[in-house]
């Protein structure tokens, strides 16, 4: 699916753990094959908030399969990424507050702050 999105010219964020390299790279084969932009965005925390936040996650419905008992195991699977150009590879601390985030992200890509509409417009 991911090529029909980048063949019609619309941007695409696809998220996914991309625990290796080899992962990583039939994304980015994707991309230069459609001539688009490649970014990695590699979203860390410690181990700590990580497990806090999978206990947090399993408390309620959730579409990913992330939990607990399998933290480690991905952890120690994780391939650090070395293969990417510095300019495609962009670490987020997810620690940080979000909208700080956004707006380091934002200065990144060159995008402006989108305003929301109020819903009680006067």
């Amino acid at each position: 699916r991911a090529r029909v999105v980048l063949r019609s010219g619309r941007p695409l964020i696809v998220e996914a753990s991309f625990r290796t390299a080899a992962e990583r790279g039939t994304l980015r084969a994707l991309t230069l094959e459609c001539q688009v932009p490649f970014h990695f965005l590699e979203c860390r925390a410690s181990t700590e908030i990580c497990q806090a936040r999978l206990v947090e996650r399993g408390k309620g419905p959730s579409v990913s399969d992330g939990r607990p008992e399998i933290f480690d195991a991905f952890a120690a699977s994780f391939e650090a990424v070395t293969e990417l150009d510095p300019s495609e590879h962009v670490v987020v601390d997810t620690t940080r507050d979000l909208e700080l985030t956004l707006d380091g992200l934002r200065r990144r890509f060159g995008v402006e702050r989108s305003v929301r509409p109020s819903a009680n417009p006067s």
